[in-house]
């Protein structure tokens, strides 16, 4: 979820395939706001985790404040911010694991 600058809150979902954030047009999730690359970051999911990385953006990207130089591992609540905006990370799922092999019987 990010907000914009006039307050509203916007939700995206990330799947099971990375999702490139940032104000070009190509852009998974296209924010056109003051201060966010064209290619600014990129979630991607691994295992039952997603990690973030800056995508070499102008300004950086900051996850708590602490700006961002390898990729990380998003919990929940981490905040997220690119350029003038934030973005909250709330995993309501994860993605999808490998199928479970069926019960045998014995």
């Amino acid at each position: 979820m990010w907000k914009k600058t006039d307050g509203t809150a916007v939700r995206f979902v990330v799947t099971d395939k990375p999702a490139v954030v940032g104000r070009g047009e190509d852009a998974d999730v296209h924010i056109e706001e003051e201060g966010v690359s064209r290619r600014h970051f990129v979630i991607t999911p691994r295992a039952d985790s997603f990690f973030v990385e800056d995508l070499n953006s102008t300004n950086g990207t900051w996850v708590n404040d602490q700006r961002l130089l390898e990729p990380h591992e998003l919990k929940v609540f981490d905040r997220i911010r690119a350029g003038l905006v934030l973005f909250v990370f709330d995993k309501e799922f994860a993605p999808p694991g490998p199928p479970k092999k069926p019960d045998t019987p014995k």
